[in-house]
């Protein structure tokens, strides 16, 4: 499973960060908490919204959901917006296990009135995305439904206390819970295949009822198939004669077409066609040509496709080894930059530069270009397709060009000899070839007639009223075969239906299994923080999932328990543990204002236990739940690599200062 660490977010005139302002995360495995503390109305919230909003655009005040498009303009800085600097703008820097990923969204507007315009830009390693583009790449690690489980603010964590003992199936936050952890699960996908079999099982139902009228059909079916095969068989007989004198009249013509084809006259006509069909074979020939070019780049995959996954391999390994050498690149210019900074220590300094990996600053832009190089061969080889068979259609083609250029040189040597013929007998009889050409022309005229009748083209010809009762008769036989037709051992109704069953037991299994794991993961924390209760009994209270992936607790005989505010904030934090094991995914966990309804022992079992179950931990809490004088920090200090204070200097305006050291 590939970590999501949160590195860095720059905030520039959101809400009360007037200008620019950097907040940096705890990445240290062993100190994995980020400490954000300060006053009310200092900007903890501000600073979960703003991840959000750079994330996935979204925009959302207190006591709402999604806001208005319009009022976008109230997450500017208030200093900001009177000197007529009309944007702000939220970064984030993070690491989704090997790939470093820079998104950056900002919304701009012309004047006070006008409509917001909002820009995403991703850089992943050293690659820029814009837009939608941008948008999907994000979702690829981490999307909004699964975000509802690693990002929390005071709201959501009263609506999770709600959801310990909602039996109401129209709860919203429980469907939403529900559908996000079945997409996750792809049970969603279960469930819309569900939906089609039973679509295809109504569908074969109605074919097997279908089948049972048709017999009752059978006698009136059969007197039509005999009516229309009667007046078939006469039309065949029309047919055959019209064949018959077709067959005479073209033997005729050819006759005559061959003492034409004789005379000097008819030879020029002739040269002039023969002209023109060089020029149409010559044409044809290009576009044969043309085509075998544009055949040859997947010809030539298909020739390589054994040998695609050794390529791939061969370059995945290259793509590792110079993507290592970049990393030194960028390991030294962060270690160089820190050094620029007067305020660090000559015994940090020493230290830092022992750690400045040995480069080579000549080698940087050519093993950026090897890599880009290398990772757009990969793409292009991931996209090369094998659809078909480009080999046998090149021979084809191939075929198709030997044929013309047989035709062409066939072609040009009856010219050549048509024109000597011409140069040797210079006369022709104009008479006979007027005769000959009237005859043709009455000819070509009675041919014409009787292919109109051949042809199935024309709606009233003799042929399109055969095809026509044909088309008739091909239902009502079929009709008829299928009345004698014996009935198929298992018929596609028994198919749709067994594998429905099967689905339906799959969707239950899966639902079954993740309640199971969920509950199983709720408990194990719902354990580790009874521990710290102090009564002189240990308590045998555990915690029961119900449809709606919610939590009761219940009493060792079975009984429902109905916790007290801080206990259902615990069975609550113990709930959004197990969705999150659920989900397979390890994010970090932000949490604004957890401590609010907590005593004592319960904050202090928060503190120990909740940085424990997540691979980085931001926790966003006001002076009246942790002050740094408080005898919690003692617990929590140890575990934060970052603590930072949010000073609220005016009504318009916080900073964030680092007070780790």
């Amino acid at each position: 499973m590939e970590k999501l660490i949160f590195k860095q977010v720059k905030f520039e005139n959101w809400l009360p960060f007037y200008e620019k302002h950097n907040l940096m995360f705890s990445t240290n495995e062993e100190k994995r908490v980020t400490l954000n503390t300060g006053d009310n109305q200092a900007g903890k919230t501000s600073i979960l919204n703003g991840i959000q909003y750079c994330l996935f655009g979204q925009l959302k005040k207190r006591g709402d959901n999604t806001i208005k498009r319009s009022d976008a303009i109230k997450f500017l800085n208030t200093n900001a917006k009177k000197e007529g600097n009309l944007k702000y703008q939220v970064g984030l820097v993070v690491q989704h296990g090997e790939t470093k990923y820079k998104i950056e969204r900002s919304t701009e507007f012309e004047s006070l009135e006008s409509n917001p315009n909002q820009k995403l830009f991703v850089e992943m390693d050293g690659k820029a995305f814009q837009g939608n583009e941008a948008q999907n790449l994000i979702n690829k690690f981490f999307d909004s439904g699964v975000a509802r489980f690693f990002l929390f603010d005071g709201e959501m964590l009263n609506e999770y206390e709600e959801l310990i003992e909602s039996e109401i199936s129209n709860n919203k936050l429980a469907e939403s819970i529900k559908k996000s952890i079945e997409d996750v699960l792809r049970i969603t996908t279960l469930k819309q295949a569900r939906k089609t079999l039973t679509e295809i099982s109504s569908v074969e139902l109605r074919k097997e009822n279908k089948k049972q009228n048709a017999k009752d059909a059978a006698a009136a079916t059969g007197k039509k198939i005999e009516e229309l095969q009667n007046h078939l068989a006469e039309l065949e007989k029309e047919k055959e004669k019209i064949s018959e004198e077709l067959l005479k009249l073209k033997a005729e013509h050819d006759e005559k077409w061959n003492k034409l084809q004789n005379s000097n006259l008819d030879k020029q006509e002739k040269l002039s066609e023969l002209v023109v069909l060089i020029k149409d074979y010559e044409k044809r020939l290009s576009e044969v040509n043309k085509d075998l070019l544009k055949m040859l780049p997947q010809t030539y995959r298909e020739l390589l496709r054994p040998k695609k996954e050794d390529i791939s391999k061969n370059l995945q390994k290259e793509l590792l080894k110079y993507q290592k050498k970049q990393d030194k690149f960028s390991e030294n210019r962060i270690i160089r930059n820190i050094l620029k900074n007067d305020d660090i220590s000559e015994e940090s300094r020493k230290v830092l530069i022992e750690y400045i990996p040995s480069i080579d600053e000549s080698e940087k832009e050519s093993i950026e270009n090897l890599i880009n190089e290398i990772k757009r061969d990969l793409k292009t080889l991931d996209l090369v397709g094998f659809i078909g068979s480009p080999v046998s259609e090149a021979k084809m083609k191939s075929d198709i060009k030997i044929d013309l250029q047989t035709k062409l040189a066939k072609a040009e040597s009856e010219k050549m000899q048509i024109e000597r013929e011409l140069k040797k007998d210079k006369s022709s009889d104009d008479e006979n070839f007027a005769s000959l050409k009237k005859d043709i022309f009455k000819l070509d005229n009675k041919i014409k007639e009787r292919e109109y009748q051949m042809s199935p083209d024309q709606s009233e010809s003799l042929v399109s009223k055969i095809n026509s009762i044909e088309n008739e008769l091909k239902p009502l036989r079929a009709a008829e075969s299928r009345m004698t037709t014996t009935k198929e051992k298992f018929s596609m109704y028994d198919i749709s239906s067994a594998f429905l069953d099967i689905f339906e037991d799959s969707i239950d299994t899966m639902i079954g299994n993740a309640k199971e794991n969920i509950e199983s993961n709720a408990n194990q924390i719902y354990g580790e923080f009874k521990k710290y209760v102090d009564i002189e009994t240990p308590s045998e209270i555990t915690l029961q999932i119900n449809d709606n992936f919610g939590l009761q607790a219940k009493t060792v005989e079975g009984d429902d328990r109905q916790p007290s505010a801080g206990g259902s904030q615990i069975v609550a934090l113990s709930l959004i543990a197990g969705l999150r094991n659920a989900t397979g995914i390890d994010a970090p966990l932000i949490m604004d204002s957890p401590l609010m309804r907590l005593d004592g022992n319960n904050r202090k079992a928060f503190l120990e236990i909740t940085p424990k179950h997540c691979s980085q931990y931001v926790l966003l809490v006001h002076d009246g739940e942790l002050s740094t004088e408080d005898p919690l920090m003692d617990v929590i200090r140890p575990k934060c690599e970052q603590i930072n204070k949010l000073r609220r200097l005016n009504d318009n305006e916080t900073e964030i200062e680092d007070i780790s050291l």
